[in-house]
Parts: C-alpha cells; structure tokens; sequence
C-alpha cells in the first residue's frame, strides 16, 4: 500500500459533512486547523465545569447520572522527604510494637 504524506498546501476534496473545515475543499493546514481549533473547543467544557453524562459501574449500583471533567496532574520524579521529628521524640517512641511487650514480659 503506497502512502502519500500530505504537505501543508496540498489540497484535499472530503464531503462537507466530514471535513472539520465545512468545506468540500480545503488545504490541508486549513483541515489541520480546523481539527484543532475544534477539539479545544470541545475540550474546554471538559477541563471546566465537565460534560452531563451517566456512568454504570461494573460493580453494580445501576446508572448514576453526573459530570465528566479531565484534569491535569503532577506527580514529582522524587516524592517530597517527610519531615524527621526531633531526636528528643525518637527516644519517647520504641523501635518496635513488640518492644513494650517483650519489656513487660522479662
């Protein structure tokens, strides 16, 4: 199968109904950005107050309607250090849940 890589001035014919452009004809930057501008929109009820939809469970508990929302997350390469209490309290705290109990047990 021979595949042809498109360049930004070629122009493409797609039924208007399917191109993003709304079009018959159209460069390929102009479908390129049409897509794109087209998502963001979209995607913008999706990253602010969610989308109405209803979610069924595998687990059971019938539909539920609610809100779909996409978020970002950070997760750090190296998780943030606990802070080390200070040595005064190492020394209120045993080593070991056992070490009272073998304490009260010599």
């Amino acid at each position: 199968m021979n595949v042809i890589t498109l360049k930004d001035d070629d122009v493409v014919c797609i039924n208007v109904s399917q191109n993003f452009t709304k079009t018959t004809t159209s460069k390929v930057s102009e479908v390129k950005y049409s897509m794109i501008t087209e998502w963001l929109k979209g995607l913008g009820n999706w990253m602010g107050d969610g989308v109405d939809g209803s979610l069924l469970l595998s687990e059971g508990g019938g539909w539920q309607k609610g809100r779909f929302r996409l978020r970002m997350e950070f997760i750090p390469n190296q998780p943030k250090a606990s802070p080390k209490p200070p040595d005064d309290s190492l020394s209120l705290q045993p080593q070991s849940p056992l070490d009272d109990l073998r304490a009260n047990l010599s």
